[in-house]
């Protein structure tokens, strides 16, 4: 429940001390702070050698001066967990971004000229085959330059995983089955697990 981030002279220490040309900040959000992503840009532009970096973020927390930043200094790539085309599921799934928000995020990253990869969810929580063609339809309108459509899997202890098991819509409860890329294990009123996996292929042709 806490975000805890790394003083930035440490980021830079650990950089320059293994000599890092290529970097992926793999935070969850890494733009969450800032202040932070502004001081990181100042320090990493003062190092010796040229670095490269791909970082994840989170479509509602980012604004145009603040990309426009991040590009002229060390930032290529930027990952935004946009997961579904429709705004009622993302409610549903208590996502606090909105589609129009994803749209404004690809909008500016690119307008900063930066590259995008977005990561989009099939069978969230109140997903149908019309809210997933709704998913396919705006990854196809952004036109990212990596796009990932992920299963949404039912852990334990997570809302969709409490539900999922309160409901009995669990097919498959193996471990090995809870894999976000390939197994599709739950079946909800409207959107069964076969159904999931022909709209990821579906997805992934289109």
């Amino acid at each position: 429940s806490k975000v805890r981030f790394r003083p930035v002279e440490t980021v830079i220490e650990e950089i320059s001390r293994y000599n890092l040309h290529n970097i992926a900040f793999h935070a969850d959000t890494a733009t969450m702070n800032k202040k932070w992503i502004y001081d990181f840009c100042d320090a990493v532009d003062k190092l010796p050698f040229k670095v490269r970096i791909v970082t994840n973020s989170r479509v509602d927390t980012v604004d145009q001066d603040m990309l426009n930043r991040m590009k002229a200094s060390s930032f290529w790539m930027i990952c935004y967990g946009v997961e579904s085309g429709n705004d009622e599921v993302l409610r549903m799934n208590k996502k606090e971004a909105t589609v129009e928000q994803a749209r404004q995020a690809v909008k500016m990253s690119k307008k900063a000229g930066l590259k995008i990869w977005t990561y989009m969810m099939l069978g969230m929580y109140g997903d149908t085959e019309k809210t997933m063609n709704q998913t396919i339809d705006l990854a196809c309108e952004f036109n990212a330059d990596i796009v990932n459509f992920a299963i949404s899997a039912p852990y334990p202890s997570t809302e969709f995983g409490k539900i999922a098991i309160e409901n009995n819509w669990l097919v498959d409860k193996r471990w090995e089955a809870m894999d976000q890329n390939y197994s599709s294990i739950v079946d909800q009123p409207n959107c069964s697990h076969e159904l999931v996996l022909k709209m990821q292929k579906k997805a992934y042709l289109k």
